[in-house]
């Protein structure tokens, strides 16, 4: 990009930050290569824009913001931790396809050894099926990059 597109994108993110639009000044601060500036606008904004957040970390490159990012997401920066989807995503996002098949695993033991049921209220919040289903979506990911589960446990 030359510096007239650079200069052009960061106006343009100036006037949408002035509008209190993140999701435009957060897209623009990327397009400039402003990373750092797109995450934390795009973080501002809440889980709505974590896909965003995820694309402008993995375009960066940088360890500083995936710890950034990282932090965020396991609740370390408001206490509040997001849904585990979005750790897989960003490991997946930068490379780290073993890291994120071993999540994907703790967290279907975790749901397999908890197998929550409420039999007298008649609600279901946990099994198998449902950690199967939420889990399917993120294994097509992984078979890339599959390992038997022995390699898996091991790690």
């Amino acid at each position: 990009m030359n510096s007239d597109d650079r200069d052009q994108h960061l106006k343009v993110a100036h006037h949408y930050e002035q509008q209190q639009k993140q999701l435009e000044a957060g897209t623009h601060y990327s397009l400039a290569g402003e990373y750092d500036a797109a995450l934390k606008l795009f973080m501002v904004g809440g889980e709505m824009y974590l896909d965003n957040c995820i694309k402008v970390v993995a375009a960066a490159k940088s360890d500083v913001l995936t710890h950034t990012l990282m932090d965020y997401l396991t609740g370390d920066k408001d206490g509040q931790a997001k849904d585990p989807q979005y750790v897989f995503k960003l490991l997946q996002a930068i490379g780290k396809h073993d890291e994120a098949n071993n999540l994907s695993w703790h967290i279907f033991i975790i749901f397999l050894e908890l197998k929550v049921f409420s039999t007298s209220s008649g609600v279901l919040l946990g099994s198998k099926a449902n950690t199967l289903g939420y889990l399917a979506p993120q294994s097509s990911e992984t078979t890339k990059h599959k390992r038997s589960d022995k390699d898996v446990f091991d790690n």
